[in-house]
């Protein structure tokens, strides 16, 4: 388990829903708590309810954990499975008590009945049944029920946590569920959003600058924390797990302008969900810059604007961009590290949109920098594409031109793409390249 840094304000809530809910004398009887921990993949949402769960072990209250399945072969209920088996195993007598219809969740109770989506009453009666095991086991000593993943789950999985969170209870019961909020299918994403309705939600977010100096001293050793904590909280915007792959980049004497494996597969995953048109527009997006214009996204791509605010608000809903936060709709990478993996795989002799290649996309934006007053491009000496002024909608500061980029050089391998000729071979006019 990944070691654990920081989270103190977010532990601190998790622990009071236990006792205002679940702990004996709580604030608020009668009722199951309700806990969802949102954020996205390797944000350390299963590091600190494994921490919590720790907690509230040591006091003398029961937990049990369902992970969801992301796969096609997945069984409905899957999640409930393993935490009522568990709670089965934990408690013969309550074992003893469990109603038949529970046999749906957990098979091995054997019945030779079956529930369907569509048998709606039996549906209700598996519920039911799965409300009564808990309240007789939480009436016994509390109880904390964990799901983790549920962007992963079925649809029955979800409705079932807010069957029981809304049914009265003797006993002293919480129900926790985590979830990245971009991942869950049309169906479980409308259920996770009927659940966040009645639930007390625990976003997490980035590391802090400071926890971030912590998590280096833990994976690298205090000798590290002195000059690699900025730089790797910089590179990673505070993201827990991509922090912790930089560290180990850096221990291993690692190029710290690289994108970890791991985080190249995290980030990936999230890319796949989108539409082929939206990966068609984060490619160009990517060559452009950091922060984007919408009219510069249509010149470039061939699209209309209607068509860039809809791919756009794809990109936004899937977490890669960030929502405009100016008034001329610029959007821009919700993290840098997006930016630099789409480009590191862009095949650089291969059209993003049609004919326009990488250095083609560069030369369209920088016919538009050859009008009057308009700035020229600059690259500096950097492993990444530099933004273009035009998408930024800012003049940059004077750069030094004492050698030529690395990104220079590799614009300088395409055909018309000379940096060093202030015209192109097809005598379109161009940028100059300063580094």
């Amino acid at each position: 388990m990944p070691a654990f840094v920081g989270r103190t304000e977010p532990l601190a809530r998790l622990t009071a829903a236990y006792q205002a809910h679940a702990a004996p004398g709580g604030t608020v009887p009668g009722w199951a708590g309700l806990v969802l921990v949102i954020g996205e993949a390797g944000i350390g949402k299963t590091t600190l309810l494994t921490r919590f769960a720790s907690r509230v072990r040591a006091d003398g209250g029961t937990v049990v954990w369902g992970t969801c399945w992301d796969g096609d072969q997945a069984p409905a209920w899957w999640p409930w499975t393993q935490a009522l088996r568990g709670l089965l195993d934990r408690d013969p007598e309550v074992a003893d008590a469990a109603q038949s219809e529970l046999a749906a969740i957990v098979p091995e109770l054997d019945t030779h009945s079956s529930v369907t989506d569509a048998d709606a009453a039996a549906r209700v009666r598996v519920f039911d049944a799965a409300g009564q095991t808990l309240a007789r086991a939480a009436g016994r000593t509390p109880v904390v029920v964990i799901l983790d993943d549920l962007h992963s789950a079925d649809q029955s999985s979800v409705e079932l946590m807010r069957f029981v969170a809304h049914q009265p209870q003797q006993g002293a019961l919480m129900l926790i569920g985590a979830y990245r909020p971009y991942e869950a299918p049309p169906g479980v994403a409308g259920s996770l959003a009927d659940l966040a309705s009645a639930a007390e939600l625990v976003p997490l977010q980035g590391l802090s600058a400071e926890e971030v100096a912590d998590l280096v001293r833990v994976i690298a050793g205090e000798a590290a924390r002195g000059h690699w904590p900025q730089l790797v909280y910089e590179r990673s915007g505070g993201h827990p797990l991509y922090a912790r792959e930089l560290c180990q980049l850096l221990a291993t004497a690692g190029n710290l302008t690289d994108v970890p494996a791991a985080v190249r597969e995290v980030i990936g995953r999230r890319l796949a969900r989108l539409s082929p048109e939206c990966g068609t527009l984060l490619d160009a997006a990517a060559v452009a810059g950091v922060t984007l214009l919408p009219d510069v996204l249509a010149e470039v791509s061939g699209k209309d604007t209607n068509e860039i605010d809809a791919l756009a608000a794809e990109a936004i809903a899937g977490g890669i961009f960030a929502a405009a936060s100016r008034q001329d709709g610029a959007v821009r990478f919700a993290h840098d590290l997006y930016r630099e993996t789409i480009y590191a795989a862009l095949p650089l002799w291969t059209c993003i949109t049609g004919s326009r290649t990488p250095c083609c996309v560069a030369t369209s934006v920088a016919a538009r920098s050859s009008q009057p007053n308009s700035p020229t491009i600059s690259l500096p000496p950097s492993r990444r594409p530099a933004p273009h002024p035009r998408w930024l909608g800012l003049t940059p500061p004077p750069v030094p031109t004492r050698h030529v980029s690395p990104s220079s050089r590799l614009l300088a391998t395409l055909p018309g793409c000379d940096p060093r000729s202030p015209t192109p071979a097809n005598g379109s006019p161009r940028a100059t390249l300063s580094a």
